[in-house]
């Protein structure tokens, strides 16, 4: 499941907004769970776009993807806030280790700025479906020889 970016971001102090509905991605088909004020949509989406889910950097790459048209004009204050993220004793070192090089490149340039973050490095955490897959979880092409 992937929550969406507006309530990642908020939730991570990256901005002010507070969604008045939550959507959360999955792989399955749910109904609209409503909670007081507050409505909690369930849409399914493709496995491609599910790669993230349930990896530590989630929060991260959820909300710099909801931030992506104003990220540039307020850049220092979004490296601040990520930089603490990171800073997390418990959390910070496990989500510097999650495969940033599967990225989109405007979000790798972000992310290669900050403290312990490697977009080169393609490694994945071991037991994730699709570790070490190219981006959209296809797996690679095996080269065949072909004797002639």
């Amino acid at each position: 499941m992937l929550v969406d970016g507006m309530t990642v971001a908020n939730d991570l102090g990256l901005t002010d907004a507070v969604p008045a509905r939550v959507t959360i991605h999955t792989d399955t088909r749910r109904k609209s769970v409503k909670l007081d004020n507050l409505v909690i949509d369930f849409k399914q989406a493709a496995p491609s776009r599910l790669y993230w889910a349930g990896l530590p950097a989630i929060r991260v790459v959820q909300a710099l993807h909801w931030l992506k048209d104003t990220v540039s004009s307020d850049l220092a204050r979004v490296m601040t806030r990520l930089t603490k993220v990171l800073e997390d004793p418990v959390h910070g070192p496990v989500i510097r280790q999650d495969d940033f090089g599967v990225l989109p490149g405007w979000m790798r340039g972000i992310v290669r700025e900050l403290p312990g973050c490697d977009p080169q490095r393609k490694t994945a955490p071991p037991g994730k479906p699709g570790a070490g897959r190219a981006r959209g979880g296809h797996r690679p092409v095996k080269q065949v020889a072909v004797a002639r």
